[in-house]
């Protein structure tokens, strides 16, 4: 059984609070819960404005949350200063970016050489061969970013990413301009690095083919975790309790069950199950307190639980 290498516990972003006091607030993430296992390939998938980006921001020390605690194994690296989180990065994080950050003047050698030399590797050349030769580009060793294919020169920052072999790869929409062919071929390397080395990978995408290649995916949506799914059971679909005890039900599960805005809750005792039965049919013909949620007659003027007065 794998042991969990990541866990983050209650944490929020807010931007605009602190920094930008004349911008009105933004809240990224609301109190999200996740655990991530050793070895494991995590796909994050959600719309722009989700929340996605900030979250493996977060995961990897690129920045703190507002509130709540994020682990790497047993230490909460949200108490880390800056020396500590950069030498936390250095040692144990891999970046990928949509937009690639290699250094136009260098080689693809060139650039993988880099993060090895300033980590005194003792034989940065080699170390960066073996690399190019584990992403497919070993014979594309001396070309500079502008002789490159798109997808090339993914690998290539995925082979600068794995330089100091970090135990997590965080990857950010890292196939996001690229056609569908090219993403297969950076999807295999990743695959394949995962496979052969062990290495953790976190992704975020907007597309569904790319996040069912992980072994589990996650939706997120207003910096909420929404649901998530094994890939090999792509139907058993998970909810989230969050701490106030809300759960999000996902929108295949509502669509499949034909739920709207309202529904019942049962609780069967014998099959020990939570049964839903949409309730919109019902409540056309009642009144729900906008305030406590007690239902009564359509014609009931106060509510007779919290005696709000209805409009």
């Amino acid at each position: 059984m794998r042991n969990i290498l990541m866990k983050m516990i209650d944490v929020y972003k807010i931007y605009g609070r602190n920094d930008h006091k004349d911008h009105p607030e933004v809240v990224a993430l609301r109190g999200v819960n996740l655990e991530i296992k050793e070895g494991e390939f995590l796909s994050l998938i959600g719309p722009s404005g989700s929340g996605k980006s900030t979250l493996i921001a977060i995961l990897g020390g690129l920045t703190k949350p507002t509130a709540g605690s994020v682990f790497f194994k047993d230490e909460d690296i949200t108490r880390f200063n800056a020396k500590k989180l950069a030498e936390f990065r250095r040692k144990n994080v891999g970046f990928v970016f949509q937009q690639n950050n290699l250094i136009p003047r260098f080689t693809a050698l060139e650039n993988i050489m880099i993060p090895l030399k300033f980590a005194r590797h003792p034989n940065p050349k080699k170390r960066a061969l073996e690399l190019l030769d584990a992403v497919g580009l070993l014979n594309r060793k001396n070309h500079r970013p502008n002789e490159l294919s798109g997808g090339e020169i993914q690998r290539v920052a995925i082979a600068v990413a794995l330089a100091n072999d970090p135990g997590v790869l965080l990857g950010d929409e890292i196939t996001g301009e690229l056609d569908t062919e090219t993403s297969q071929r950076v999807m295999d390397v990743l695959k394949q690095l995962n496979k052969d080395n062990g290495t953790t990978l976190v992704i975020v995408t907007h597309s569904p083919d790319v996040a069912k290649q992980g072994d589990r995916v996650l939706s997120i949506r207003d910096g909420h975790i929404l649901s998530q799914y094994l890939s090999e059971k792509p139907h058993e679909i998970f909810g989230e309790i969050d701490s106030w005890g809300r759960m999000v039900l996902p929108q295949a599960i509502r669509e499949q069950v034909g739920l709207k805005r309202y529904l019942t809750v049962r609780y069967n005792k014998d099959k020990r199950l939570i049964e839903l039965e949409p309730a919109d049919s019902f409540l056309e013909h009642q009144r729900v307190c906008p305030n406590c949620l007690t239902v009564s007659p359509r014609t009931t003027k106060i509510c007779p639980y919290c005696k709000e007065t209805f409009k």
